[in-house]
């Protein structure tokens, strides 16, 4: 994968690889760039499989810091959200990193990491590039991750270059770009594939009409919430690949009035395995919660009940644990090489049939509310929303918020240990 990356930049030396804060940097640069930041590690001390937390914003440095990282053979931590105190001492408690890696912005954010070393990247333009060493183990760990902890503490996913080998294999084989696409990206997987297959990726925080007429962006990966908040239409996007939560029909329909001429491809997937099923927009507003299954990937479920619907479960060589078995804490059945997702495992009531995105689906299909999530919780089900509610059914217990918490990583999630805390449930 490093071998096949490096012929990549030398192939494609004048190429813009990333385009960032009206900066475009070549493929030849990104190198250059990446084997200067090994030789500062060096002289930092830094040793092969020490541990680092990556604090720097998406941007140019973090992508190029993290490609050094793994041809340093570091073990790179990336946290997605710095918000919740509490979630992030979780994360720093279980990854026990070494060294944080800062720029001058994020090392004013950093007391937070107390009494761990802090490295300022920004002088490494002044050192002299490092030769690749290409012997690697492929079971060393290079990559570790938290789950977003929406239901619990965030958990920790290690990758090592054979997990993340196999999961950009996976997403080759499922996901097609066109090499002369121009990529706005905002999922850090897709950018490191959109790279190692030399492909041109814009880098920014939001999806605006200025930004792709600029750089004739064709393409969009971008988290569900980034492209629900756009405000106008955009005519001009060709390709759309979205993920990460569940989609509700509401919001469905609303992202093909913002991008009409968009064909969209919405995957399903999860931290320990990336991608488990996929569809089009308009085959999921045909069959809602439904995708088909990623050829390779082996998906069943646990106890079903008479509906058939349980737990799901995915199996292969892809899947991040040490049994490659993962039981997602998802619900929903397997029908017609399709997997359908109904809700949260731990918030639903498989007894009484009760799924709650099919039943958040249902209420905001019924209500001109501004969101809704149903949760089942101590044998009660509960409705947290926002804005206003026709018909309150007695079978459920409404929870009124001023805005509703959510997970701070997909923004689209429902927090649902911060509801339950809120409300002293």
């Amino acid at each position: 994968m490093i071998s096949k990356f490096i012929e990549v930049c030398n192939q494609n030396k004048t190429k813009p690889s990333i385009i960032h804060n009206n900066k475009i940097y070549s493929y030849q640069t990104l190198l250059d760039d990446i084997k200067k930041m090994m030789t500062l590690f060096k002289s930092k001390g830094l040793k092969e499989h020490d541990k680092v937390v990556l604090f720097i914003p998406l941007s140019y440095k973090f992508y190029m810091v993290l490609l050094a990282s793994m041809m340093y053979k570091l073990n790179i931590v990336v946290i997605d959200s710095f918000k919740d105190q509490e979630k992030l001492d979780q994360m720093i408690k279980q990854s026990k990193p070494k060294m944080v890696l800062v720029t001058p912005l994020s090392k004013l954010f950093s007391k937070r990491f107390k009494n761990i070393e802090l490295l300022n990247v920004k002088d490494y333009q002044s050192y002299t590039p490092s030769d690749v060493d290409l012997n690697y183990s492929l079971n060393d760990i290079i990559l570790t991750t938290f789950t977003s902890g929406t239901t619990r503490m965030p958990k920790m996913i290690e990758r090592s270059y054979n997990d993340l080998s196999n999961q950009i294999k996976v997403i080759s084989q499922n996901v097609k770009f066109r090499n002369d696409c121009i990529n706005l990206c905002m999922l850090p997987i897709y950018v490191l594939f959109s790279l190692f297959s030399g492909i041109t990726v814009v880098i920014d925080k939001k999806v605006s009409q200025t930004l792709i007429d600029k750089y004739k962006i064709d393409t969009i990966q971008a988290p569900l919430k980034k492209l629900l908040t756009v405000k106008s239409s955009i005519s001009n996007i060709k390709n759309i690949y979205i993920g990460g939560a569940i989609l509700y029909r509401k919001e469905a329909k609303h992202l093909k009035t913002i991008f009409p001429a968009a064909t969209f491809t919405y995957v399903y997937g999860a931290s320990e395995g990336v991608l488990i099923g996929q569809t089009t927009l308009n085959e999921y507003l045909k069959d809602i919660f439904s995708f088909s299954i990623i050829e390779g990937v082996n998906v069943s479920i646990d106890s079903p009940n008479e509906e058939g619907v349980g737990e799901i479960i995915i199996q292969g060589d892809f899947v991040l644990t040490k049994e490659h078995t993962h039981y997602t804490g998802d619900i929903g059945k397997v029908e017609n090489n399709k997997i359908y997702v109904y809700g949260r495992k731990k918030y639903s009531c498989l007894e009484k049939n009760f799924y709650n995105y099919i039943t958040d689906n249902k209420l905001l299909e019924e209500n001109n509310c501004e969101n809704i999530f149903t949760f089942s919780y101590n044998n009660v089900i509960y409705v947290a929303y926002s804005g206003s509610i026709k018909d309150q059914l007695k079978d459920y217990c409404y929870l009124k918020f001023k805005k509703i918490p959510v997970d701070i990583k997909h923004q689209t999630k429902a927090d649902y240990n911060k509801i339950i805390k809120s409300k002293q449930l």
